[in-house]
């Protein structure tokens, strides 16, 4: 996130996929607590909403029609 500086979802995977782009972007509209509580975090990772403006790189990922359509 620009205004925020922080990391509002992220997906590691083997390649490039629709799939992934589109768990990347379901991330980061869900509350992460959850997650932070379950690894012993020490501060909440409460970041999450809907964003105003999402920009990506021209990655196949990105471009496919499955990940355009959910977005």
């Amino acid at each position: 996130c620009c205004t925020t500086r922080s990391i509002v979802g992220r997906r590691l995977s083997r390649e490039p996929s629709a799939a992934s782009a589109i768990a990347t972007v379901h991330m980061l509209l869900r509350d992460k607590g959850i997650w932070a509580d379950a690894v012993g975090a020490l501060s909440p990772w409460s970041m999450h909403g809907t964003p105003e403006l999402l920009v990506t790189d021209c990655g196949p990922a990105f471009k496919s029609f499955a990940f355009r359509s959910v977005m």
